[in-house]
């Protein structure tokens, strides 16, 4: 509760009033205010969240209502939050307010701290994904080279042998012109021989050797 009994320190009162208002815009507050010379009511009860603040007044916005109360801070007597206030720079807390706002203190700096844990978490899971990842590509790389290198390695030995296979059917071919030559060599000794002995036997010229 805040409020001023000495009527001549209303400018002091004005910037207290300022103060703690400008320190807890949003927050719901009952004010209770007077007005001398207001003959159909004295004292009226405002109940609202505090919506805006100047040098001389205060706005109180009701949600149940819909109205907005603009209360000058020369006929406020009072004020009640309803919740926790930030009494602010020009107030002395008492040792529980004090041991309160530390509690507060060490939880948001707690939270904090949760979140920048969490957000280290996030980011280290990420990075080992992401190295995960790149290691996987990598053997799927080098996995997919050694199937390159074992086809080239295939198509190298599917290719000697057909090199192989040409060299042997050349060697067959060889062979066999070889032996159709020797096949027209035999021949022709044999010619050759039954001619000398016709030869012999008539006494005749020896017959040229056809292969000689």
């Amino acid at each position: 509760m805040v409020g001023h009994h000495h009527k001549n320190k209303k400018e002091e009162n004005t910037y207290c009033f300022q103060s703690i208002f400008s320190d807890n815009i949003g927050k719901s507050v009952r004010v209770f205010a007077t007005f001398p010379s207001n003959t159909q009511w004295n004292a009226k009860e405002f109940l609202g969240s505090i919506n805006a603040v100047s040098d001389s007044s205060v706005v109180l916005s009701n949600s149940k209502t819909g109205n907005k109360d603009l209360i000058p801070y020369k006929n406020i007597d009072y004020l009640t939050f309803t919740e926790g206030f930030e009494p602010g720079q020009d107030f002395t807390t008492t040792s529980e307010d004090q041991s309160n706002q530390n509690s507060k203190n060490e939880n948001n700096e707690n939270l904090n701290s949760k979140n920048e844990d969490n957000e280290n978490e996030n980011n280290e899971n990420q990075n080992n994904k992401n190295e995960d990842n790149e290691n996987e590509n990598n053997e799927y790389q080098i996995s997919e080279n050694g199937n390159n290198e074992n086809q080239n390695s295939k198509n190298e030995d599917n290719e000697n042998e057909n090199n192989e296979i040409d060299k042997n059917g050349d060697e067959q071919q060889i062979s066999w012109e070889d032996l159709k030559k020797k096949k027209k060599h035999d021949r022709n000794d044999i010619e050759y021989n039954k001619k000398l002995v016709e030869r012999i036997l008539n006494k005749s010229a020896v017959p040229r050797n056809p292969n000689s």
